[in-house]
């Protein structure tokens, strides 16, 4: 049984399960309604998502004190990053019948830019919790 992301996050990050929670259901096929979900099964880039899964990355990696959840977390953005940059490159490939059907130039413009870079930086600073 599929479950949904808003039974699992009803308020912006407050705290650090919540935002282990986020992360650890985007990997999930069983979770619809997360970005990865919406990215890799529907092809839709979902902004608010995004955003949302980037202030998930950073709240865990600057208030998580549980070691062996910010491992699950790493594994996990890592997994999100190499696929999420893999369907931006897929989606640019015309060879390639992978569609992202709402990426506008505006979108592809943002992601070239801020989002690329906000990802990038989010799973930096998790992966060495370094600023």
């Amino acid at each position: 049984m599929r479950k949904k992301l808003n039974q699992l996050k009803k308020e912006p990050v407050q705290d650090v399960s919540r935002a282990v929670e986020g992360i650890l259901a985007n990997k999930s096929d069983e979770v619809e309604g997360t970005f990865c979900f919406l990215l890799f099964e529907e092809g839709v880039f979902d902004e608010l998502l995004f955003k949302d899964l980037v202030e998930d990355i950073r709240a865990v990696a600057n208030h998580c004190r549980s070691e062996s959840l910010k491992e699950k977390c790493r594994i996990t953005v890592l997994w999100i990053v190499r696929n999420l940059v893999r369907s931006v490159i897929s989606h640019l490939d015309a060879a390639d019948g992978y569609v992202i059907k709402n990426m506008s130039s505006d979108l592809l413009d943002r992601w070239s830019g801020e989002y690329f870079d906000e990802i990038w930086d989010a799973m930096n600073v998790l992966m060495c919790e370094c600023e």
